[in-house]
């Protein structure tokens, strides 16, 4: 059978028609869609070419500006000690009660308990004091309450990792000190002041007062947080403890008379 030339005319004006159809949904379009999809990056690229140059052309006061950061960062851990044992809150107790002149009745503390992880972030505080009176009733039969985290403890980790300081191998420990006291309203400002400005970090978290209407004094309770911190090239320092007097050697309090006193006083009532 033959075609005529029409036929022949029609047929590869519909095969020519074919192939730019399938030329221009199988090469061209996808070829405009990279297109697009590369020109959206070098959008996003020159944008972020941009912000690079900005950076670059203000390099060292940036560098400069992380070193500063670096130096307060360290200031803010100098002031956390290595460690907080039993003889630094009673020394400490103490040392309220001289200055602010207070009378501090009675102090209660908890073991230290792990409020921070660099790393991990904020610890449980529930769970930590949960643990922490168990160990301290099955040991020592104390009370312990759970803990807190200043607030100042995330601003300082978050700084210490935007200063590119820190690591993961700190922990912030923090032990809770409750005393009871009867004092002056001037001595009770000062007693709050102390705490706030105790050279080591520390932080007010709680207190009661009441007023005694036979003597004009406040009585009452006042609950603070010390912490200490881990993994710095620090070694624990102990307080200074004044020397005392431990014990007697008489518990009875009977004069004893020396034997050369007893002889002399015999010599005397023979003559």
């Amino acid at each position: 059978m033959k075609l005529a030339k029409r036929d022949i005319k029609i047929l590869l004006i519909l095969l020519g028609a074919i192939i730019i159809i399938i030329a221009f949904f199988y090469g061209y379009k996808p070829i405009e869609e990279s297109n697009e999809v590369v020109l959206n990056e070098i959008t996003g690229l020159r944008s972020k070419l941009q912000e690079l140059q900005v950076l670059a052309a203000k390099e060292d006061f940036y560098r400069s500006s992380t070193e500063e950061m670096k130096a307060e960062v360290e200031k803010l851990f100098d002031k956390f000690p290595a460690d907080i044992k039993t003889e630094d809150c009673i020394m400490y107790a103490q040392k309220l009660e001289t200055e602010t002149k207070a009378d501090v009745e009675g102090i209660t503390f908890t073991p230290d308990t792990l409020a921070y992880s660099w790393g991990q972030g904020k610890i449980d505080a529930n769970a930590q004091g949960n643990a922490a009176q168990q160990d301290a009733s099955s040991n020592t039969n104390a009370q312990a309450a759970p803990a807190e985290t200043a607030a100042q403890t995330d601003t300082s980790q978050n700084t210490a990792q935007a200063a590119g300081i820190g690591g993961n191998n700190k922990e912030l420990f923090v032990t809770q000190i409750t005393l009871k006291y009867k004092c002056t309203y001037k001595e009770l400002k000062g007693l709050i002041n102390d705490i706030q400005t105790y050279k080591n970090r520390s932080a007010l978290q709680s207190m009661e007062v009441s007023y005694d209407t036979e003597t004009g004094n406040l009585n009452g309770s006042v609950k603070f947080g010390m912490y200490s911190l881990t993994g710095l090239d620090k070694v624990y320092q102990a307080p200074s403890i004044p020397s005392m007097t431990i014990g007697t050697d008489n518990i009875f309090g009977t004069v004893e008379v020396p034997a050369n006193t007893e002889e002399k006083t015999q010599e005397t009532t023979q003559n």
